[in-house]
């Protein structure tokens, strides 16, 4: 009977720390963020810039265009600092320099003349 107690005082404290632990993870979760699209826009009108910010940082993926409105970068932000894809472009359109950036610092990259 001894034994018994003490597997279910066990089971009592394992569900009570689990539920807790849950709910903590819920708390932090990036449901509580606050997600804003942003839009930058040059003072002719044309679109400069979008992306996501998420409580005012950068992340995701972010397209910045020149003022004729040509492409001119693809990039992946995470945490508000470059990570991951980068593709730049010529104002024709053509891709300029394709490659990957971590930590500020080109990883790997091809450059097209």
């Amino acid at each position: 009977m001894y034994k018994s107690f003490l597997k279910r005082i066990c089971i009592v404290i394992f569900l009570s720390i689990t539920i807790l632990s849950c709910k903590q993870y819920k708390d932090d979760s990036i449901s509580q963020k606050k997600i804003t699209i942003l839009k930058k826009y040059y003072s002719c009108g044309q679109l400069k810039e979008v992306g996501a910010l998420i409580d005012s940082l950068k992340y995701g993926y972010w397209v910045t265009y020149n003022v004729d409105g040509s492409l001119d970068t693809e990039c992946t932000y995470f945490n508000d600092s470059l990570k991951g894809p980068l593709i730049l472009y010529y104002s024709n359109g053509n891709i300029k320099v394709k490659g990957s950036i971590d930590k500020g610092e080109w990883r790997a990259f091809i450059l097209l003349l």
